[in-house]
């Protein structure tokens, strides 16, 4: 499999990017998940061969820039960085690929740019989270207390020490894991810190209401899939995504093998579901 890395110049910050598989097949732009990079996207990638997989880092993650001093991270901005990522790259219409966060940025931008969008492939994303209105005032002084604490960052003596750490969150296999951290770790004195901008730990000031998050999956015309896992373990959050998958045009279902992060752990057959959709 033929890797390239990609840097990309936006308006006002540098990112980076992954470009797997031959330059003259059709394109699939590919977006993360929360904490994780493009390296995610890697075992996908190889079982898709027939594609040409680009997966970027978004803002504070992986080798992309973070955001200045000062700025939060808000999720509403990430649709303008794939808009902006769009036109670096010089592609006007698109096969869009989202994961967990990625798939909720990638179902925003479906529903703000329509035209762009040839197909969606959501796994285990649709929107951002969302709360109800009243819940507003608290959210944000939370939110503005939580800045002005200083926190330090902790210091992992081995890359596989730090893989062990990450392995725990979401129950991944370590292979997956050691993915995701060799693209997001720095050297330092005594040993290795996350890449991760440590701000985009912090609580949104402002998430939209539900209905505010449904006018926009109303706007997507792209077919689109959603992928989810057999062992995920999903709660209400579940839910909420499921009874979006019903408010969506054209949306289709797949269950897969696997957890969350199904498209690292069983990658054939996330590849085989999404090789249909994207053919047909």
């Amino acid at each position: 499999m033929v890797v390239q890395d990609i840097a990309l110049e936006l308006a006002n910050s540098r990112a980076a990017a992954q470009a797997f598989g031959p330059a003259d097949a059709p394109v699939v732009l590919a977006l993360h998940g929360w904490l994780d990079n493009s390296a995610s996207f890697a075992p996908l990638a190889a079982a898709l061969p027939e594609y040409r997989l680009i997966a970027l880092d978004f803002p504070g993650h992986g080798r992309s820039d973070a955001l200045a001093a000062g700025p939060a991270y808000h999720f509403v901005d990430y649709v303008s960085f794939v808009s902006e990522a769009l036109d670096a790259l010089k592609l006007e219409r698109v096969m869009l690929l989202g994961h967990s966060m990625g798939g909720g940025v990638a179902s925003l931008f479906a529903g703000v740019f329509p035209e762009r969008i040839a197909k969606l492939v959501l796994i285990e994303g649709l929107g951002p989270i969302s709360a109800e209105s009243d819940t507003g005032p608290e959210r944000l002084r939370k939110a503005i207390e939580e800045r002005q604490l200083k926190k330090t960052e902790p210091v992992y003596s081995s890359i596989e020490l730090a893989t062990t750490v990450r392995a725990r969150v979401g129950r991944l296999p370590l292979d997956c894991a050691r993915l995701l951290v060799e693209r997001n770790l720095r050297p330092v004195e005594g040993g290795f810190v996350w890449r991760t901008d440590p701000r985009l730990k912090l609580s949104s000031p402002l998430r939209m209401t539900e209905a505010q998050v449904r006018a926009f999956l109303e706007r997507i015309s792209a077919p689109s899939l959603f992928l989810y896992g057999r062992d995920t373990e999903f709660g209400e959050y579940g839910k909420m995504l499921f009874d979006r998958t019903r408010v969506t045009p054209g949306m289709r279902t797949a269950e897969l093998p696997g957890g969350h992060h199904m498209h690292m752990e069983y990658p054939e057959a996330t590849a085989a579901v999404i090789r249909e959709f994207l053919g047909a």
